[in-house]
C-alpha cells in the first residue's frame, strides 16, 4: 500500500475541511482541530483547524485564526488517556484479563470523591475501557508504581515536543512525581493535571496501533529542488517501543469494543473494524478551577483492524448543547472515514486497500 502522497493529503483535506466546518456549525463550538494520519508511518496526511482565516483578507483577522491548533494549542486530554494506562498497567503485569473491579459510581482519593458518569458494577479490564469507567482505571493506576506510570506516560511522547519541528509547538505538561499531590493518582489516570497538544495524542495513541511502536510525526517526505534534485529527505522514524506488541493488540482490541458497543458507537462502521476512544475534559479557567459547563469533547480512532492504516482525531472545545466526546466528536470521526474508505478503495471485512 503506497499512498501518492500530496493527491491523497489533497482530497483529505478536502473531506476534513468540510467535516470539521459542519462540525463547527452543528456544534457551535470555539474551537476546533481535525488531524489525519497514518501511524504505521507517523505520516500526517491532513489537519484541519478552526478558527482559520482567508488568505485573501488576511489583515482582517485577530492573531489567534493564525496559530495551528494541531500543535500550539493544549488541553486536558479526558478519558482518551485511558488506553496508555491500561497498556502500562498491562505490560507491568500488575493486572491480566482476568481480573475485575468494582465500580460503585464513585472512588475516594485522599479527602476527595471521584465520580463516575453512574455506578457500572462489576468491570473486567475490557469493560472499562468500553465504558470509559473512571473509577476502575483508578484502581488499575493505583496498583502501577508512580514512577513507572509517569515513564510510561513519557514514553508515549506526552510532555514533551512531537517532533515535527513546527515553530510555535507547545510541549505540553507531564509533571513528574516527585510534584505530584496525594490526588495526583485519581486525576492523571482519567486524563487531568496533564496537558496535551491534539497531534501529542494522536501520537500517543497511534504507538497502540502500530504494534507498540512510537513514531515521529511526519508532515513531507522530502524537498525536492530545482531540477529535481532532492534537497532534504524525511525518513520515516520509528522512536521507541513502549509496550510489547501483545499488550498492544490487547489494547487495541478493547478499544475496537468501544466502537462496537461503548462509549464511541457513533463511529461505527458496518463492515468494518475500527477502534476508538472518547474524551470528555472539564476545561479549567483562569482561576485554575473547572468551568460548570466547558468541556473539550474528542474522539481518537484508528481503521481498519488489524493493522491500522488511518488514524482520526476529533477534538471540538467548548461545544453548546451536548459535549460528550462519543455524542459529537465521534459522529465526525464517522464522516471522515466513510469518505477516506470510498477514496482509499478499503474492501469491508477484508480491510485491503488497492494499490494506487
Amino acid at each position: 500500500f503506497k499512498i501518492k502522497k500530496m493527491y491523497e493529503v489533497k482530497v483529505a483535506g478536502f473531506f476534513v475541511e468540510k467535516a470539521l466546518d459542519a462540525a463547527m456549525e452543528r456544534t457551535r463550538a470555539r474551537r476546533g482541530i481535525i488531524i489525519v494520519n497514518d501511524p504505521r508511518s507517523g505520516d500526517i496526511l491532513a489537519v484541519a483547524s478552526r478558527p482559520s482565516y482567508d488568505n485573501r483578507y488576511f489583515s482582517q483577522y485577530e492573531s489567534s485564526c493564525f496559530r495551528n491548533l494541531a500543535f500550539e494549542m493544549v488541553f486536558e486530554p479526558g478519558s482518551t488517556v485511558k488506553p496508555l494506562v491500561m497498556a502500562a498497567a498491562l505490560e507491568e503485569k500488575v493486572v491480566n484479563l482476568n481480573n475485575q473491579f468494582f465500580c460503585s459510581g464513585s472512588i475516594m482519593v485522599h479527602n476527595h470523591r471521584v465520580r463516575d458518569i453512574k455506578a457500572h458494577g462489576a468491570q473486567t479490564l475490557e469493560d472499562i475501557i468500553i465504558n470509559s469507567c473512571n473509577v476502575g482505571i483508578i484502581e488499575i493506576a493505583r496498583k502501577i508504581q508512580e514512577n513507572k506510570l509517569y515513564a510510561y506516560l513519557k514514553d508515549f511522547g506526552l510532555g514533551e515536543a512531537s517532533g515535527i519541528g513546527m515553530p510555535g509547538e507547545e510541549r505540553g505538561l507531564l509533571r513528574p512525581p516527585k510534584e505530584w499531590s496525594l490526588l495526583s493518582l485519581g486525576a492523571i489516570p482519567i486524563g487531568q493535571e496533564m496537558m496535551v497538544t491534539p497531534l501529542q495524542l494522536l501520537k500517543a495513541l497511534s504507538a497502540l496501533a502500530n504494534k507498540g511502536i512510537l513514531m515521529k510525526p511526519r508532515l513531507v517526505s522530502r524537498i525536492v529542488g530545482v531540477g529535481g534534485k532532492v534537497v532534504e529527505e524525511f525518513p520515516v522514524t520509528p522512536l521507541k517501543r513502549v509496550v510489547s506488541e501483545k499488550t498492544a493488540a490487547m489494547v487495541l482490541g478493547m478499544m475496537e469494543k468501544v466502537v462496537e458497543k461503548g462509549t464511541g458507537k457513533r463511529a461505527f462502521i458496518e463492515g468494518y473494524r475500527i477502534a476508538g476512544k472518547t474524551g470528555t475534559g472539564q476545561k479549567v479557567d483562569t482561576s485554575g478551577r473547572y468551568a460548570p459547563g466547558k468541556f473539550y469533547s474528542s474522539f481518537v480512532g484508528f481503521f481498519p483492524l488489524p493493522e491500522p492504516r488511518f488514524g482520526i482525531l476529533v477534538m471540538l472545545d467548548e461545544p453548546q448543547g451536548e459535549y460528550y466526546g462519543g455524542d459529537i466528536a465521534a459522529p465526525v470521526f464517522r464522516e471522515i472515514a466513510l469518505n477516506i474508505i470510498d477514496y482509499a478503495g478499503i474492501i469491508s471485512k477484508d480491510a485491503e486497500v488497492r494499490v494506487f
